[in-house]
């Protein structure tokens, strides 16, 4: 008996590489962005927790402390903290991208007595946007995150 061996065409692996590159092309584009998001919101946890301690400092120093945006090291600053923040962030205060402007800003105030100078700010990076609220009467950072679908 003759065996017959079969070989794929050149049609049959063309279409297999296009679905393979179809496939990874997905992928690799979820990825980006997900890497994207995930640095905005590592920044922005790092923003929150470094602002309690500064708060916490404030206190015991018995002084006001602030913290800013520092547009040449593209960063939230303190006397003791320095937060990298994406290349493709924007900061919204009011009316105002204060990235664009590329000026220095205070971005929060901190009172010896626990409250704090209200501050509201979004920070949006990609398609993400976070808002930053800060209390007066608490001085804590509430976070929202305005992706998420409002029901």
């Amino acid at each position: 008996m003759k065996q017959h061996c079969r070989k794929f065409t050149l049609v049959e692996i063309i279409v297999v590489m296009a679905l393979i590159a179809l496939v990874l092309g997905i992928a690799v584009g979820g990825y980006k962005m997900s890497f994207g998001e995930a640095s905005l919101n590592h920044s922005i946890d790092q923003i929150i927790n470094e602002c309690s301690e500064i708060r916490k400092s404030s206190s015991c120093k018995g002084q006001a402390q602030r913290v800013w945006y520092d547009h040449e090291h593209l960063a939230v600053m303190s006397d003791v903290i320095v937060i990298s923040l994406p290349e493709d962030i924007s900061i919204q205060i009011g009316n105002d991208n204060i990235v664009e402007r590329q000026e220095n800003r205070d971005l929060f105030l901190f009172y010896p007595d626990g409250t704090a100078e209200k501050s509201d700010m979004i920070f949006q990076s990609g398609n993400q946007k976070i808002r930053l609220s800060l209390s007066p009467l608490t001085g804590r950072i509430n976070r929202e995150n305005l992706n998420e679908k409002k029901q």
